[in-house]
């Protein structure tokens, strides 16, 4: 009696999921991660000393895609804020100033967030955060969207924070 009302119910609901686009399969955990054409690898914060107001993060973003994209921000409940910086020479003096409009992401290209040159600061890191092993940090891209990722928490001799035998694998997993 009430089928008549409910074929074109059904027919919109048909519609509507021939329409959207497939969820995007999960993106695997590990050293390298992709989604929109960018790859986060070995992701890392040096382990502040306590007391710390700041810590540093250490990545690479590779682009294998054909269009630009670029790093907006970022964002961390280890840190009270993070901001994106760059350190250079300028007039014989090392200076460090924050990037406001992010940092470009070239297609066919990579961009090493590293000592000495491009990183992520953690302003005010949380109480413990060296001990912790892990960060998680929220990445904001162009196109590529909100990518969240774990980054490993790393002495500054190199090896990883909170793991005693000191052979804990790379970091750059993606958070759950």
């Amino acid at each position: 009696m009430y089928a008549h009302r409910l074929l074109p119910v059904a027919c919109l609901g048909l519609w509507l999921a021939a329409c959207s686009p497939a969820p995007a399969p999960p993106a695997a955990g590990g050293a390298a991660e992709a989604t929109a054409d960018i790859a986060i690898e070995d992701a890392w914060v040096r382990s502040p000393p306590p007391g710390a107001q700041v810590a540093a993060g250490y990545l690479v973003l590779r682009n294998p895609g054909s269009e630009a994209d670029r790093l907006l921000a970022a964002r961390s409940p280890g840190a009270e804020r993070v901001e994106i910086h760059e350190v250079r020479q300028e007039d014989g003096m090392m200076r460090m100033r924050e990037l406001a409009d992010g940092v470009p992401v070239p297609p066919g290209g990579e961009v090493r967030l590293e000592p000495g040159g491009l990183h992520l600061m953690l302003m005010k890191p949380i109480a413990g955060l060296a001990e912790a092993g892990m960060v998680d940090v929220a990445l904001v891209f162009e196109r590529a969207g909100e990518r969240r990722v774990s980054f490993e928490i790393r002495r500054p001799d190199g090896s990883a924070a909170g793991h005693e035998h000191g052979h804990a694998p790379a970091g750059g997993h993606e958070a759950h």
